[in-house]
């Protein structure tokens, strides 16, 4: 007996020994599953050792961005808002260490600050004019003024004018004061006072710690409740955001859409199945085998990979939708011999036999698709080719050892056993095989114009860059659609006056800092009104300029002050000793400045002086991806004079570095799936004919998808281009099952290979088409395009094996060697 038989005699007569193998292998694999993380950072799927990758954990590993939570007080009265402000910024202040690291519920510190050094942030032109205005002022009004050039009327014009110069510059400076001052109650208040906002800034690394984050969520959230903000007056309204909030309910997000794609697609697909088969044990034979495949598959994923990202968060419904498919071709084979009257050992084998070729080429046409993303660098491609291989790699596997026992097993239990009396008929193939038994020419012909016109719109569709460059338009909306705290958090913004996202650039050294700034500057004038960098800036430059001249300046107004004082009026007295420079006044060190304002250049150690940030151009959009990749071209590497090189990052060059790897990787994927699907064919045919039938069959699902996607106005992304390759693989799946059935079965007509192997094809789409459209409820835009291009190329690949196809194969037929007279009749 061959090693088939003996394979196959085994799974027969030992059916519970494989079952409980099964459970063996199932149990730990779903308990490593539930153990996978979810990382939602886009960086998570650049590869690590890429340099906006390496640059970005150096930098975050020294630079603490620490997430806040906004605190938003709405109401009628902006007293009654500030005092619950400055109230709950004590009471959070107090909660226990490594919660806050600290509140932000005003600006009074910083202008404090300001008010006792304002001479020292004025102009040296400006001290210049106050110098001279008062020496003016107070020379006219003295006797060495002796008046031998001036008449009185001039005299007194002249002190007028001294005068009114030292008030004009009062005036200036007051105006330019209130100009920065954006806040002049000293509060975050806005909206005519009917909005305020305070901040709470987590501790250690609390924004990467989902649930520490909501723990601190909740925690702010009873202690801004135990406040009362009612009780300071009626129309008090508090709502909590910021990026800490928003983070988590992404997140809740995300895990809630993936919990619901599932369910969807296993509540659909279990119901196609007993649409198919009309049998009860189908459910369980196929349900049974399908958990072992995912379950092992994600048991894997969690050994190698150890956490899902955005692209291979959903891959559980779309493992489930293709894994399910060699089971299926399985399944309806047995069933068929069954029908045919076969004892169930011997229907065992024949579908076993018959179907692990075809199958198995399909595994592997799949299995190529998904390898050729593990060619690619780009994380996001990677890591759902090695899921998505060894998925179908597995499911295949279980289709071939579970299946059959749990078929043995179920026709061993008399309530899965029974059968029915009635005439098996296959509702979803039907319509196929009557268009290929009525009207194969015309289907022969649409074949060939649909073709033609996809290969045309297809080129056109590439060449007219078919790369969606707004990430904006990529990321969860929901949230954003629907949360008020979201709505609060733009409005708070608005207030508050923040801008892009700016990027950290962390020197090795401080004396780097000037090289670099100096660098930066040198782009940015030569590049003009089209620079992307906006401005460059260092800790040091938030001291006053000059101070060793403006302080002289200083001391000698308030000498002449100080000598000149009874001579002035009473007004300009009073209006000398006001603006008198202190004596106190000194040279300001950045250890002088406030918290608030060297925060976004201290290190989480304390250090000071190797940050430089730079702030984005105005008109730069944060969120495109064609503006990123100049930013990120403008700043991610710079040359020193000196000869070293310095490197930063931040989200504009991650988002630049994935359109880069996407760009590059996406048409190597394609590429490397073509030529190994086209060698695959080669190898399982081994017939001329054979092997271009199933090549024009996949070459004609694929451009027909893509025109269609060109004609739809679709675009492709990070994610969606995952299709492409997946897709080949699908279309030689289907072409493959469907030719290896006529080559298994010359004499078979083809409207009835559609009627039996084109049935179970067809259930294979459709289960694959809900688990590509079971993200079509996802929130993110990415994957909600993933889910509709992929559902595309499964409909246009399922319509040429199943129509097309055996449409050609039924005009070609009599022309070989017709099985009767009326075989070559029809």
């Amino acid at each position: 007996m061959s090693f088939a038989g003996t394979y196959i005699r085994f799974l027969c007569r030992r059916p519970g020994l494989i079952f409980a193998a099964a459970v063996a292998l199932l149990v730990p694999s779903l308990w490593l599953a539930a153990k996978l993380e979810l990382k939602t950072d886009f960086k998570d799927l650049l590869p690590k050792r890429r340099r906006s990758v390496t640059e970005l954990e150096r930098i975050s590993k020294h630079v603490g961005g620490n997430s806040s939570l906004v605190i938003a007080v709405e109401g009628d009265d902006l007293a009654a808002m500030e005092r619950y402000a400055d109230d709950l910024a004590a009471r959070l202040r107090a909660l226990p260490p490594g919660l806050i690291d600290h509140v932000d519920e005003s600006v009074r510190a910083e202008r404090a600050f300001f008010e006792r050094n304002r001479w020292l942030y004025a102009s040296v032109q400006d001290l210049e004019k106050v110098r001279d205005a008062i020496e003016k002022r107070v020379i006219a009004e003295t006797p060495f003024d002796l008046g031998l050039e001036e008449d009185d009327q001039a005299h007194a014009s002249g002190t007028r004018a001294a005068s009114d110069d030292l008030k004009a510059l009062k005036r200036k400076l007051e105006a330019k004061a209130a100009q920065l001052d954006k806040f002049p109650g000293g509060y975050y208040a806005g909206e005519n006072g009917h909005l305020l906002a305070l901040f709470a800034y987590a501790a250690g690394n609390v924004g990467t710690d989902f649930d520490a984050a909501q723990r601190l969520l909740d925690r702010v959230r009873a202690e801004a409740e135990a406040q009362g903000p009612r009780s300071y007056h009626p129309s008090l309204r508090v709502t909590l955001t910021g990026d800490l909030l928003t983070g988590i309910e992404e997140y809740k997000a995300v895990k809630g859409d993936i919990f619901l794609a599932s369910s969807i697609c296993i509540s659909l697909v279990l119901l196609v199945i007993v649409l198919f088969y009309g049998r009860l044990r189908s459910l369980t034979i196929l349900g049974v085998t399908l958990t072992v495949g995912v379950g092992v598959t994600f048991g894997f994923a969690r050994l190698t990979i150890g956490y899902l990202n955005t692209s291979t968060a959903f891959l559980g419904s779309i493992v489930a939708g293709n894994g399910i498919n060699f089971a299926i071709v399985m399944l309806a084979r047995y069933f068929e011999e069954r029908r045919r009257g076969r004892a169930i050992e011997d229907a065992v084998d024949l579908a076993v036999r018959r179907t692990a070729p075809a199958t198995g080429g399909a595994a592997l046409a799949a299995g190529i698709a998904y390898g050729s993303l593990m060619l690619t660098d780009f994380r996001g491609f990677n890591q759902f080719g090695v899921i998505g291989g060894f998925g179908m790699l597995i499911c295949w596997i279980a289709a071939y050892t579970v299946g059959p026992a749990m078929i043995v097993l179920c026709e061993r239990i008399p309530l899965l056993a029974g059968r029915s009396e009635r005439p098996w008929r296959n509702l979803f193939s039907q319509p196929f095989a009557a268009a290929v038994r009525r009207a194969p020419r015309a289907l022969l012909l649409a074949a060939g114009l649909l073709s033609a016109l996809g290969v045309v719109l297809t080129v056109r569709f590439l060449a007219r860059d078919p790369f969606e460059y707004d990430f904006g338009k990529l990321r969860n909306n929901q949230v954003r659609r629907t949360s008020y705290a979201f709505e609060v958090s733009k409005r708070v913004s608005r207030i508050r006056g923040e801008g892009g996202d700016g990027l950290v650039l962390l020197a090795e050294r401080p004396d780097q800092v000037p090289l670099i700034k100096g660098e930066l500057e040198r782009r940015r004038r030569a590049a003009g009104a089209a620079s992307p960098i906006g401005s460059v800036t260092a800790v040091e430059e938030l001291l006053p300029e000059r101070q060793g001249e403006k302080l002289a300046l200083l001391a000698h107004i308030r000498s002449i002050i100080d000598k000149s004082r009874d001579a002035l009026d009473d007004e300009d007295r009073k209006l000398a000793l006001d603006e008198r420079p202190p004596e106190t006044l000194r040279a300001l060190t950045v250890a002088d400045l406030p918290r608030k304002l060297t925060e976004p250049f201290t290190e989480k150690d304390g250090r000071k002086g190797r940050i430089v940030f730079i702030q984005p151009a105005k008109w730069l959009n944060s969120w495109g991806g064609h503006d990123l990749i100049q930013l990120a071209r403008a700043v991610e590497e710079l040359r020193l004079d000196d000869g070293e090189t310095v490197y930063t990052s931040g989200q504009a060059v991650v988002f630049a570095d994935m359109l880069r790897s996407v760009l590059a990787d996406g048409p190597r994927a394609v590429a490397c799936s073509l030529l190994g699907v086209l060698m695959l064919i080669l190898a399982l045919m081994r017939r001329v004919r054979a092997s271009l039938l199933t090549l024009a069959t996949l070459l004609c699902g694929t451009s027909v998808m893509l025109g269609l996607a060109s004609v739809l106005g679709w675009r492709l992304n990070f994610l969606n281009f995952v299709a492409i390759p997946i897709t080949l693989g699908v279309g030689a799946d289907y072409a493959i099952n469907m030719v290896r059935r006529h080559l298994d079965e010359p004499d078979l007509p083809p409207d009835q290979v559609v009627a039996t192997t084109g049935g179970a094809v067809t259930l294979c789409s459709m289960t694959t088409i809900i688990g590509y459209s079971s993200l079509l409820i996802a929130d993110n835009s990415a994957l909600v395009s993933f889910g509709m291009l992929a559902a595309l190329g499964e409909v246009t690949c399922l319509t040429t094996a199943v129509a097309f196809l055996p449409a050609l194969v039924r005009l070609l037929r009599p022309r070989r060697a017709p099985a009767s007279a009326a075989d070559a009749a029809a």
